[in-house]
């Protein structure tokens, strides 16, 4: 069965946006830095099964992203901190790991919470200058009423 024929939890949009923001803006307060004058930029789209086929229109995924500025040597303790509250928060580390290299520290730690099944990326950019916040929602069918 793939994704696009699965039966997907029913949830409006501004919802998923909800739920999403509540994440990003946990990340956000702990690693405590400015949001890049970008600011957030949240889109969505139709799921994708492993195959690479596409869900029909009633059903998507979305894609919430903030950068922050955060200093090379401030990197790694931001991401440590980062880690740390999503455990504290009930949500289940993935993977957690530093780049081993020397002139470019940083890393990334990646979750998924077990309460929504959204997931979250927390990366360095490289040049390690910004950390970006991914959160990344599981797919959801729009109710009827949002339907086009």
């Amino acid at each position: 069965m793939t994704q696009s024929s699965k039966t997907h939890a029913v949830m409006p949009m501004e919802d998923a946006r909800a739920i999403a923001e509540r994440h990003a803006r946990l990340v956000l307060d702990t690693i405590g830095a400015p949001v890049t004058p970008q600011g957030l930029s949240s889109k969505d789209g139709p799921c994708e099964d492993a195959g690479g086929n596409l869900s029909d229109g009633n059903s998507y995924s979305l894609l919430h992203m903030y950068n922050v500025v955060v200093a090379p040597e401030h990197q790694v303790e931001a991401l440590h901190r980062t880690r740390d509250a999503l455990i504290s928060h009930g949500t289940k580390v993935v993977e957690d790991k530093v780049y081993d290299i020397p002139e470019s520290p940083g890393g990334e730690v990646s979750a998924v919470s077990s309460a929504d099944g959204f997931k979250i990326l927390v990366s360095s950019t490289s040049p390690p200058e910004q950390i970006t916040i991914w959160v990344t929602s599981p797919c959801f069918t729009k109710p009827v009423a949002d339907r086009k």
